[in-house]
């Protein structure tokens, strides 16, 4: 009754005239998209007066649906002397007991699938046995077949977007599309159940494919979800959409809301190439687009921008076509498009406003108000211009629906707002636990342990289910399959995960997994090879990093998709893990910042909506009333709804008052109430004024580093991408040079055993002597390569002696003596003769008592003909081959999709940074500074291969001081990488940020440069930054006493802010002490030290004295929530942490601003005192315990020392002011 209430004020009639209308339509049997819209639902099923109404707006191709009625009418088939209705009763009480129950814990058990196997193949069997022995009422073909006949006249013949001749049909082609009642419904999530048949072509064909449409009513996945969800079966009916086929270039799948975590204002489009159904099942990887709303909201009012803020690349080999003749075939991706997007930016820019209106159509109609209702589950295809063959310079430039309806994960999930779920794995259990691999791609998160069940595609499929399924009868079991086909449902409700081989995010699979809790991980493996012995299966599978594991039926596997981890993990056997649920409601706001520090964007999506219960309720309650002018509501209802409004907020304004940014919000308040006031206030107002209050929920800034990008991402040194042409090139010119790798593989097998015949080993033991010299104390390069002459050394020696000078000039004192005499030869080697180098090298390694005295033995057989022969010797051996060749083939691999692997580097920085700033609203970025430890599983940065590689090797020697901070960028060899991508990739993403969210927007991108050492180094890495263009440098400052050395620049330059990082404290202020004026400076001990603290208070107060803002990041603040606290009664502006404890941290952070307000009267030194004592209980019972003094006497001695340290820093600021007057910096 509701739905027809509902129904009849959209159309603006009488509740009896819409009853009479729809009763007329129902009787029609069969109805053109012309005559009905989204009202009809329940004559024609959601799914296809959804698509009429699509039509009607021009976003669709034309069609017809068949309606409740024309169900009932074959349900009255007559076959073997009963109605199939009376067959289906008597099946479904025989088969009663298959469906199972739910037990007194509310868990579903008792489920048999191999009855409903059998179930399912008999009615499904009755189905088409009725069509095949004419046993339905005429009725039913005579009006499809009028229909379709009205159609081909109205709409002609068409040409196959693959038919390469051109030819054109007799008749009509149509898709029969499913469109059951039940499958849509928003209590139930059943994405994929019924049967959807492509390319008919011919009247009689379409009476066919509306059989096998209605057979898929009664598959086993479908009556199981029914029965569960507590639908009537007599009520269930099939009404199917007989849709003109778009005969695709590209398809995919939308949602306009984030899919994976429900972020309301990004949406998310995959999409590939050919026929939707393999890709929108899973069959197929498809390319990923997300978009920022706000921008399509711009792009409908007018303005000329591209919403994409980023795109993910997936090759997809294969793809599926229609035949002229009707039905499908697959065939290989035309090759100009294998390394290419499916279409345009400009084309997916296009379709996202589509999707952007059908989102606000169903706001206005719905009359929901909370904003995680709204969302849209979309599909789609894109034809070529004149439907001809897909290729580089023809692909669609329009995309239209082929489905909408709503999404039911996220609008089920958060109908009281948003909350944030961590599921993480306690770090003592990670300490413990055995990873099998950490690969592919979140599809829903969760952990879930359970015994390996694999499943196999094809003919197979249906016994490996039944076996799932008695296994889960005995314990949990995690789903291992090739593709997530639709019959996946067939596990969900049996599976503690999803381990799937390829599809993508958005398949039904990942759909349902996301529906029913259940985690599940896609793109997981690269290859998937299943093999059957003793009536077991085994999988070996190859993983997204290229390493081969094997599962077997019934091995015991954690699948963890959680926050913790980048990618989905499987662990060898059980692994505890822990559940934290937290509304936005619960949380407080705080005047502290406190920023996530972020790796990657998809954990950014969920991390960046935990917002607090003041600024997620404003929003929410501005987005209601946007949504209330859509639906016409507000109109009518303006002073209710003001009204409403101020009694929302009239509890929270004292607490306003009480923030450091509680103006911006009050402002936004006397905004919104201001607007109300006028009765005609407009859509496009109320959306400015709710993406305003949308920008006070982003109470965190992300705090990035490109390092995570790097090894996260691009899986790669810096320097392989921009090296990358020399790679290539070598690898072709050892190709062109020998003909074959065959014959490399030869060659080289022919150079060693020349090498073992003619080659005195003795001439690498005076290299080896100068490699262990220059590498004894870890700071200088070690070059473990076999090479085929002693001049290799020499070489070695006029290549780098300057940047082995410059490693040795950083050691300690005590070992410079060791390096004076190398020190001495490098400097004296300024003549070009070998010889008169090779004596004096040898001159040098025997006066050091080195094992080669025979080397001048060496020398003397050197002759002119040896010399000549070596030189003719191959230099690259085979395994420098094999090793470029699989680098370069990664890099292709990797960047495939764009113009050049440089450019693909530089985009991935740009496209996470726009993301980053769409969910925060303000980055700040920190430049690259990997050390060799951290680079150790980057590509190309193997050590102990020889040839192109040591363009990598020199960076690893240049990077090898574990301090070496900014100074990398001066480096020869990274210096140039650094700014191609990095720098370059900063600037375009300020250009970009202030071009499409306003003039200055693009300064909310902070790059601060990484720790320097010395003025000078700091002043020529600040002039590169500056000479990039980049704006509003900060600098990371680490201790109190590396600010004083710079302090001239940081005030000439620096008037942004600073950042001090206490997790890198111990190591920097190892790293001043080596510079004279600072060598009395004490080490640290773990953690909490005494001098770490003393530092950051220091520091602190330095900053607040000189007028500049300063941020705190580092692990103490996320793995100590006292040094969290700690921040809060210091002048910092704000403090970062890891992603996954923002609730806490934050509501530690609260809780000490509301005891500084209580307890502490505003008086943040009191507060000070209070904090560092339970920062430091540990510490000074164990220092009275040591030193026989009493706890308060131990107490007052740590607390006076960190006293001492914040007036020092004011001291040293004020010094500082002198010092900045004096020289005139301003």
């Amino acid at each position: 009754m509701l739905n027809k209430i509902v129904s009849a004020t959209i159309k603006g009639i009488s509740e009896q005239d819409f009853i009479d209308q729809t009763e007329k339509l129902n009787k029609k049997g069969i109805v053109h998209f012309d005559d009905f819209d989204h009202t009809n639902f329940a004559v024609f099923g959601r799914k296809t007066a959804e698509l009429a109404n699509l039509y009607r707006k021009g976003q669709t191709s034309p069609g017809f649906g068949s309606t409740v009625d024309l169900f009932r009418v074959f349900e009255r088939s007559v076959i073997d002397g009963k109605t199939f209705k009376e067959h289906r009763h008597a099946l479904y009480a025989q088969y009663k007991s298959a469906f199972g129950a739910r037990n007194e814990e509310g868990k579903w058990v008792g489920k048999d699938q191999e009855k409903l196997y059998e179930l399912e193949a008999k009615l499904q069997t009755l189905v088409m046995r009725i069509y095949h022995e004419d046993c339905y009422p005429a009725e039913i073909a005579g009006k499809i077949m009028n229909m379709h006949a009205k159609f081909v006249n109205q709409y002609g013949p068409l040409v196959s977007f693959f038919d390469r001749s051109s030819g054109k049909f007799e008749d009509m082609d149509v898709t029969d599309d499913e469109s059951a009642d039940g499958e849509d419904q928003k209590i139930a999530s059943a994405a994929g159940q019924n049967t959807t048949v492509a390319n008919v072509i011919g009247s009689d064909k379409q009476v066919e494919a509306f059989f096998k449409c209605l057979a898929s009513l009664y598959n086993s996945r479908s009556m199981f979800d029914r029965y569960v969800n507590g639908f009537d079966e007599d009520e269930a009916a099939m009404m199917v959409a007989f849709h003109k086929t778009i005969m695709s270039a590209v398809a995919g799948i939308a949602f306009t809301i984030e899919s994976l975590t429900g972020y309301p204002e990004i949406m998310k489009l995959t999409i590939g190439k050919g026929q939707g159904e393999p890709l929108v099942s899973g069959k197929y990887g498809t390319c990923t687009y997300y978009i920022d709303k706000r921008l399509v909201w711009k792009r409908m009012q007018g303005e000329d921008v591209n919403p994409i803020l980023k795109k993910t690349f997936v090759k997809q080999e294969k793809m599926e076509v229609a035949l002229p003749d009707g039905g499908l075939t697959e065939m290989p991706v035309p090759e100009d498009m294998l390394k290419s997007f499916p279409t345009d930016d400009a084309t997916i820019a296009k379709f996202a406003e589509k999707m952007m209106d059908e989102e606000m159509d169903k706001i206005a109609v719905g009359k929901s108000r909370n904003p995680y209702e709204r969302g849209r589950d979309i599909e789609l295809a894109g034809e070529t211009i004149d439907a001809k063959p897909l290729n580089a310079n023809n692909k669609p430039e329009d995309i239209l629906f082929t489905q909408s309806r709503a999404e039911t994960t996220f609008s089920k999930k958060f109908n009281k707002g948003y909350f944030s779920v961590r599921y993480s794995i306690p770090e003592e259990a990670k300490k413990e636990a055995d990873v099998i691999t950490e690969t592919g791609t979140k599809a829903s998160k969760g952990v879930g342990t359970g015994r390996i069940a694999i499943v196999r595609t094809g003919k197979e499929m249906k016994g490996d289910m039944v076996k799932l399924n008695k296994m889960a009868a005995s314990g949990p079991v995690i789903y291992l399959g090739q593709e997530a086909n639709p019959d996946v449902n067939d596990a969900l409700e049996d599976s503690s995960g999803l381990l799937i081989a390829h599809a993508n995010t958005e398949c039904h699979g990942a759909i349902l997994a996301k529906a029913k809790g259940v985690p599940a991980g896609v793109q997981m493996f690269s290859t998937i090879k299943i093999t059957e012995a003793d009536g077991k299966l085994q999988a070996m599978v190859t993983d997204m990093q290229g390493k081969t594991h094997y599962f077997n039926d019934g091995d015991l596997v954690t699948l963890a998709v959680t926050d913790d981890f980048e990618k989905p993990v499987i662990f060898e056997d059980e692994v505890p893990f822990e559940t934290q649920k937290l509304y936005n409601s619960d949380i407080p706001h705080t005047n502290l910042k406190v920023s996530a520090i972020v790796a990657d964007s998809g954990i950014s999506l969920s991390t960046s909506q935990i917002s607090d219960r003041l600024t997620s309720g404003l929003w929410m309650e501005v987005y209601g009333l946007w949504a209330d002018k859509l639906s016409g509501e507000l109109s009518s209802n303006i002073s209710d709804r003001l009204d409403a409004f101020e009694k929302s907020l009239s509890e929270i304004q004292d607490d306003i008052k009480n923030l450091a940014e509680g103006d911006k919000i009050l402002v936004l308040i006397a905004d919104v109430k201001e607007a109300l006031k006028d009765v005609n206030i407009t859509a496009e107002q109320l959306f400015e004024l709710k993406e305003r209050a949308f920008d006070l929920t982003k109470n965190y800034v992300a705090l990035f580093r490109t390092e995570f990008i790097y090894a996260q991402q691009l899986e790669a040194h810096p320097l392989i991408y921009h090296e990358y042409d020399q790679h290539k090139a070598f690898v072709e010119r050892m190709l062109q040079r020998y003909g074959s790798e065959e014959n490399i593989a030869n060659i080289s097998k022919e150079s060693i055993e020349f090498f073992k015949n003619n080659i005195d080993k003795n001439r690498y033991k005076a290299f080896i002597s100068f490699r262990s010299i220059v590498n004894s104390d870890g700071n200088v390069m070690a070059m473990d390569i076999n090479k085929d002459d002693l001049s290799f050394v020499l070489s070695y020696i006029k290549k780098h002696g300057k940047a082995i000078l410059k490693n040795i000039d950083y050691v300690g004192d005590n070992k410079q003596a060791a390096f004076k005499d190398i020190k001495d030869l490098i400097n004296s080697i300024g003549v070009d003769d070998d010889y008169d180098m090779l004596l004096r090298f040898n001159n040098y390694v025997q006066s050091n008592g080195h094992n080669a005295s025979n080397i001048n033995t060496l020398i003397g057989r050197i002759t002119e003909k040896r010399k000549t022969e070596l030189a003719e010797l191959r230099k690259e051996d085979c395994n420098t081959f094999n090793y470029e060749k699989k680098l370069v083939e990664f890099i292709e691999t990797k960047s495939a999709g764009y113009a050049t692997p440089l450019e693909f580097a530089k985009e991935t920085i740009i496209q996470e940074l726009m993301m980053m700033y769409s969910m925060y609203g303000q980055v700040e970025v920190r430049f690259y500074d990997n050390k060799p430890a951290e680079i150790k599983g980057y590509k190309g940065a193997d050590s102990k291969i020889g040839g192109m590689p040591a363009i990598t090797r020199v960076a690893q020697n240049e990077e090898f001081d574990p301090i070496r901070g900014s100074g990398l960028f001066l480096t020869p060899a990274f210096q140039q990488a650094w700014k191609d991508i990095e720098l370059a990739a900063i600037k375009e993403v300020q250009e970009r940020v202030s071009k499409l969210y306003g003039p200055g927007e693009g300064e909310k991108i902070k790059p601060f440069i990484v720790f320097s050492r010395t003025p000078e180094e700091f002043r020529q890495v600040l002039e590169m930054v500056e000479a990039a263009g980049i704006k509003g440098t900060g600098v990371m400052i680490e201790t109190a006493e590396n600010f004083i050395n710079l302090f001239g620049y940081l005030l000439a330059k620096f008037p942004k802010f600073g950042s001090i990082g206490g997790n890198d404290g111990e190591a920097t202020i190892h790293a001043i002490a080596r510079v004279d004026r600072y060598r009395d400076i004490p080490g640290l001990s773990k953690n909490v030290s005494e001098a770490l603290i003393a530092s950051i208070i220091k520091t602190a107060f330095i900053y607040e004295t000189v007028g500049l803002p300063l941020f705190s990041c580092g692990q103490n603040n996320s793995n100590n929530p006292k040094i969290a606290m700690m921040s809060a009664v210091l002048p910092f502006t704000g403090i970062g942490v890891t992603e996954d404890v923002i609730p806490e941290v934050t509501m530690s952070v609260a809780a000490m601003e509301k005891r500084l307000r209580e307890d502490f009267g505003g008086n943040k030194e009191e507060a000070l005192k209070a904090i560092l004592a339970e920062l430091f209980d540990d510490h000074i019972k164990e220092k009275a315990r040591t030193s026989g003094i009493s706890e308060e006497a131990a107490k007052d001695g740590i607390i006076t020392g960190m006293l001492q340290a914040k007036r020092e820093g004011i001291e040293e600021g004020k010094l500082i002011l002198k010092l900045r007057d004096q020289y005139g910096i301003q």
